[in-house]
């Protein structure tokens, strides 16, 4: 018996969950051959090309427009569609397609977070470093950037209620959890505000998000808010798998910043304890016993950093 469009689908929908990209695209493709209006074989095919090993965000695009124009009212296609243009440095409309879907469902915590993420993106050109470091980071964290649940599954794991901290009234933020739209963006508070309003409210639909508590983190640091940012890492710690070195890393910047070396120190061992590849690691840890006045121990980081290709100008 010759197959169905949806017996193609569902081979694609296998393959896609093994994480055999391109078989998945083929069946899809194939699927969509056989009926051009089928808006999921779309999205899936969409997905497919963000998440293969070289992604394909221009093809992923074009697919998520197939999937809405045929389901206007499908959350996950606009946010879907939403990374996609993140992904390709289009922040502008990556906000627009996160409205749109957080619109329609605002329990996506993880749109929240990435529409706070693109709200620095278009709100100050000297973040572009400290944006990097942030979407290499992401997919070491225990919840999964990329990840969009079904509706009605957001904020399910825990009924805990976290307070975003308030450090300063210059970073004071209030949320309407009523509304999906960011009272701080929409009042012209500026990018950092913005952010952290956003990225509180996803903590608040999910108080496990680890990769929202170092990014709250992130924020804080970049504004020398260290007390603040070192609460944040340490939630980010406590959330995430316990082989993620990031978190370790982010907090010892905090408290070498605050001048605290030896707590520096102990989370620069902890990072290096689970890569012991990163040469930043050992270069920073170098500096924090080169300000403890321990000029042996931070000798041997710097040649180790300079071993694993971390030159001197990067840690300046």
């Amino acid at each position: 018996m010759k197959a169905t469009a949806a017996d193609l689908y569902n081979k694609g929908r296998d393959f896609f969950e093994e994480k055999r990209w391109k078989n998945a695209i083929q069946y899809f493709s194939r699927a969509i051959k056989l009926d051009p209006v089928f808006s999921d074989a779309y999205f899936k095919r969409g997905k497919a090309y963000c998440e293969q090993e070289e992604p394909d965000y221009p093809l992923a695009i074009h697919d998520f427009n197939k999937a809405i124009h045929l389901e206007p009212g499908s959350a996950r296609a606009y946010g879907a569609r939403a990374r996609a243009y993140y992904m390709v440095g289009k922040y502008s409309l990556a906000i627009s397609d996160c409205n749109r879907s957080l619109r329609i469902d605002p329990e996506y915590y993880y749109l929240y977070l990435l529409r706070g993420e693109s709200y620095l993106r278009v709100g100050s050109g000297s973040l572009d470093e400290y944006q990097k470091d942030m979407d290499q980071a992401a997919g070491k964290f225990e919840l999964d950037v990329e990840s969009i649940l079904p509706a009605g599954e957001a904020g399910s794991a825990s009924g805990k209620n976290i307070r975003p901290l308030q450090p300063c009234a210059e970073f004071h933020i209030s949320i309407d959890q009523d509304s999906y739209k960011n009272q701080a963006w929409e009042t012209g508070r500026g990018a950092y505000c913005a952010a952290l309003e956003d990225i509180s409210r996803a903590i608040l639909l999910e108080p496990d998000y680890s990769y929202a508590y170092w990014c709250r983190g992130n924020v804080y640091l970049d504004n020398s808010l260290f007390d603040s940012a070192i609460v944040e890492y340490t939630e980010a710690v406590r959330t995430a798998f316990e082989e993620n070195p990031e978190p370790y890393f982010s907090r010892a910047m905090a408290y070498y910043r605050k001048g605290w070396f030896d707590q520096a120190i102990r989370d620069y061992n902890q990072a290096i304890a689970r890569d012991g590849n990163r040469g930043e690691f050992y270069w920073w840890r170098g500096e924090a016993w080169e300000s403890k006045g321990e000029y042996e121990k931070a000798r041997g980081d710097f040649e180790n950093a300079q071993r694993l290709g971390y030159c001197e100008e990067e840690g300046d």
